[in-house]
């Protein structure tokens, strides 16, 4: 029986041609018969099980923004779009290492989502079932008024080509298929911070995500190491650290951005706010630095997964943590805590959590459920206890 392929649509020139020159070997859907291929397939099918023919599909790194193609720096791994075929059957050939976002939509109304993490030669096997959009319906709040800037405000959805410009008042409402989205909330000013959200959706369901507030910046995110050192190098240089060198405290990754600084044991008496530039980072250690700084600075770090504050003087956090879901690991133990952000139960799940040895004594039902579930036993270890 003759296997029929995903007829792949034309990709931008200009993302080509990036693509051909970070990926080696042939395009997809490409692939000769002696060469070991990754591979993305399925088969979409609507709520009766029946194929889906000519439904779109398209196939975007993890980390993709509609706004990418306009930013530097420019996401270099392929992007694809297609159409099933009569059977509702799709192949993606040749895909590069990573992870991936998969969308299938049929018409302006139905779709599904799903997610590939390719290594090697391993191929993923997708069958979607389409089902009718869910309604994100929400509001951005700058605290900067001025006409010109709000019309700049966008919200953007990772992986996928979402993306809305809300209206004069901030309000906004985006269809998106059901599952979990991570959107982006952001204004085309380097001096605005960013705001990153995971929000679930279901079928035919509208979800309220309340006004997210986005903030003026007196230092605007960093886009690669230069400035990813220089911010460092000042915030060193202010807490009186001048013989300190960058490479020290800071780790860079694959894509030569700092994604780890280690400050621990290092007295930082100052405003951490320099630390907001640094948006690659993953994994932050305040530990016993002494700060007493409330780190608003969070809501700039998009990718901060551990972030660890023990042993210092905060006496409270910023409601920048409310928003902070990205988060995994949360040590704030040993400092002068009485209570947490309201809506800091929101980071979930999480693989690690710590409020032993503060001052914990009246908080809602919510943060101390929240609390409960990562973090047993963090009642016998307050002061009040």
């Amino acid at each position: 029986m003759i296997k029929h392929r995903l007829i792949l649509g034309t990709v931008a020139v200009t993302v080509a041609v990036l693509f051909l020159r970070c990926v080696k070997g042939p395009v997809a859907g490409g692939s000769s018969d002696t060469e070991v291929s990754a591979r993305i397939s399925g088969i979409a099918v609507d709520s009766d099980s029946n194929p889906v023919a000519g439904a779109h599909v398209q196939l975007r790194p993890k980390d993709y923004l509609p706004s990418s193609r306009l930013q530097k720096p420019a996401v270099l791994r392929t992007m694809i779009d297609g159409v099933t075929d009569e059977n509702g059957s799709y192949i993606f050939d040749s895909i590069s290492d990573g992870s991936y976002i998969l969308e299938v939509t049929g018409g302006d109304t139905d779709g599904a989502i799903a997610e590939c993490i390719m290594s090697g030669a391993a191929s993923c096997t997708v069958s979607t079932t389409l089902k009718p959009f869910g309604t994100v319906i929400g509001a951005i709040d700058l605290s900067y008024e001025n006409n010109l800037i709000r019309s700049r405000a966008k919200v953007e959805v990772f992986g996928t080509e979402h993306i809305v410009h809300p209206d004069s008042d901030g309000w906004f409402q985006l269809s998106l298929p059901a599952g979990r989205h991570r959107l982006k909330f952001s204004v085309d000013s380097s001096y605005f911070d960013s705001l990153m959200i995971y929000v679930e959706v279901s079928p035919s369901q509208d979800q309220f995500i309340g006004i997210r507030r986005l903030n003026y910046l007196p230092y605007p995110p960093c886009w690669d190491y230069t400035c990813d050192s220089s911010a460092l190098r000042a915030l060193l240089d202010s807490a009186g650290h001048p013989d300190i060198p960058v490479q020290q405290v800071a780790t860079c990754g694959f894509r030569g951005r700092i994604v780890a600084i280690n400050l621990r044991n290092i007295p930082i008496a100052i405003p951490l706010a320099p630390l907001g530039a640094l948006n690659g980072v993953e994994k932050l250690d305040l530990g016993s630095t002494g700060t007493a700084d409330s780190c608003r600075f969070i809501c700039g770090l998009w990718n901060l997964e551990t972030l660890l504050l023990d042993s210092n003087n905060l006496s409270g956090l910023s409601h920048a943590f409310e928003s902070a879901f990205q988060i995994q690991e949360l040590n704030l133990s040993n400092n002068q805590l009485e209570t947490l952000p309201e809506r800091i139960y929101k980071i979930s799940p999480m693989r690690g959590l710590d409020l032993s040895g503060n001052r914990l004594c009246a908080m809602s039902t919510f943060i101390t459920g929240w609390a409960d579930k990562y973090d047993p036993g963090w009642r016998e270890e307050q002061a009040c206890y």
